[in-house]
């Protein structure tokens, strides 16, 4: 007999999962960056029960309207982004012109890694969030002019994690959507405008509610 297939609840870091303590679903704390969402995430769905689709939830960093490529998609502190589409920001190399990527240097693609638009669309509607295109980078944008470089590549926020939990997704076709709360911007540091806190409370309001949502996820 078929077991129930239910949702898996993701997050990068402990704080970003504190939520999921008093919640009947099933959680996993992937660990920041790249490789150890990877590597947890792929472990998980490869030993594990099915499950219907993979939520990520974290806290992210949001490029200044002045960096982007389009000022129309920016994203504000404590805004809540249902993430629709990831990008992998830092696979290229520094060339004295700039940054290329690997796509433009002809070795690889950026293709834009799609979330669940079913369910994306169901987010954006029932929490008032803001769809919007995540960058997925191993350095965060700590300087203007890195983050600059990288608001031009067409996303609107910033993680750790999200590319890689797209890319592990798509290679076990396990749908996925993302919620991110901005609790930063991106560019030169300035900890006093950080709003860690206030973003993760926020966050785990907003997942409770994701976690809530029958049909949905």
């Amino acid at each position: 007999m078929l077991c129930a297939v239910s949702p898996l609840f993701a997050y990068p870091s402990a704080r970003e999962g504190e939520w999921g303590a008093e919640s009947s679903v099933e959680t996993i704390e992937l660990g920041v960056g790249k490789t150890a969402a990877a590597t947890a995430l792929t472990r998980r769905l490869t030993q594990g029960p099915s499950v219907s689709a993979v939520v990520l939830v974290g806290v992210c960093g949001a490029f200044p309207k002045p960096h982007l490529r389009d000022p129309e998609v920016a994203r504000e502190i404590l805004d809540l982004c249902v993430v629709t589409r990831e990008l992998f920001g830092d696979e290229g190399v520094y060339v004295p012109g700039g940054f290329s990527t690997v796509e433009e240097l002809g070795f690889g693609t950026m293709v834009p890694l799609a979330a669940c638009e079913r369910r994306s669309r169901a987010l954006v509607e029932r929490l008032g969030a803001y769809p919007s295109v995540g960058l997925t980078v191993s350095s965060c944008s700590g300087t203007d002019h890195v983050s600059a470089e990288r608001g031009k590549l067409g996303a609107a926020v910033e993680s750790m994690e999200g590319a890689s939990v797209a890319y592990v997704c798509g290679v076990h076709q396990v749908p996925w959507v993302q919620l991110r709360c901005v609790s930063n911007y991106t560019g030169d540091r300035a900890p006093e405008k950080w709003r860690l806190d206030e973003a993760l409370a926020r966050l785990a309001q907003a997942a409770d509610a994701v976690a809530e949502l029958e049909g949905i996820i």
